[in-house]
């Protein structure tokens, strides 16, 4: 049924690596890293305000920051963009956090795992510029973006390979397929690239949401999504949420309190690390 109202449209679309790359291009400054190291993902901007859609086994990895009774307890995820800014570090050569070194977090406004999809705002004044929706369905192409620190916006293309998935890759087993619809390319992504969106190769909008692949450790030319109607939905669905998110973070002096109890986190960790083990005597 989706492929028929495309069907014109694909065949006066002719992609090319140009195309491709252009597409990539557009997208990247709002595409970002979440979470740093194996255990990350990624995220892209809907709403410039600062507005991410993520994977919802991405937003659990986040931290729950304990404040005093009565304040918010926000779950919070770092985030960046390409190696220099993802390899940067708090930590000064003394040993030291410094406040001012500190990475840009997100926190989590919605989450969902029958669709693996959750939403997060950056908290930041950082202007933001959101992807726009795909208009078609991925019937010419599609493009993926890499959004790893080692492999920042490399370019891989592929098709759609099936439009009704009826089984989920290992590890997704909490997604309803009964409920939510899930698609599959042979477009080439690895792991890290969670919450990856997958542009349409005609229009360059977003058609999708990578949450898998085969295996567990690289999709092998099989990656997993959720069609962007999916990501549209929780977004509507989270209005009220988005409401109460842009009162709390905009609230005087919220973002000074996060990052004060983000620093304390860490230097909580840091004192509470074991000492490294001693050398074994010289014989």
């Amino acid at each position: 049924l989706l492929a028929a109202p495309f069907a014109a449209y694909a065949a006066s679309c002719v992609p090319t690596p140009d195309s491709d790359r252009a597409h990539a291009a557009r997208a990247l400054g709002s595409i970002y890293m979440l979470g740093i190291g194996k255990n990350g993902g990624a995220g892209y901007v809907v709403d410039p305000r600062g507005y991410l859609i993520t994977n919802e086994h991405v937003a659990a990895r986040a931290k729950r920051l304990r404040g005093a009774p009565g304040d918010p307890d926000p779950r919070v995820l770092e985030i960046c963009q390409g190696l220099e800014e993802c390899s940067a570090t708090e930590i000064t050569p003394d040993g030291r956090i410094d406040p001012s070194r500190l990475r840009v977090y997100a926190e989590v406004v919605a989450r969902d795992a029958a669709s693996d999809l959750a939403l997060m705002r950056v908290l930041s004044d950082k202007g933001m510029t959101a992807l726009s929706w795909s208009a078609a369905a991925g019937e010419g192409g599609v493009v993926a973006v890499r959004a790893v620190p080692d492999d920042w916006g490399a370019v891989t293309t592929g098709r759609v390979r099936s439009r009704a998935v009826r089984r989920l890759p290992p590890g997704h087993e909490s997604m309803d397929l009964k409920s939510v619809a899930v698609w599959m390319s042979d477009v080439d992504t690895k792991p890290g690239h969670s919450g990856t969106p997958l542009l349409d190769r005609c229009d360059g909008g977003v058609m999708g949401t990578v949450f898998g692949g085969k295996g567990r450790t690289a999709s092998d030319g099989e990656t997993y999504f959720t069609p962007a109607a999916e990501a549209r939905r929780l977004w509507e669905r989270s209005a009220a949420a988005v409401t109460a998110a842009e009162a709390r973070v905009n609230a005087p002096g919220y973002w000074d309190g996060v990052k004060a109890r983000i620093v304390a986190d860490m230097e909580r960790a840091f004192r509470e690390m074991p000492p490294p083990p001693k050398a074994a005597p010289r014989r």
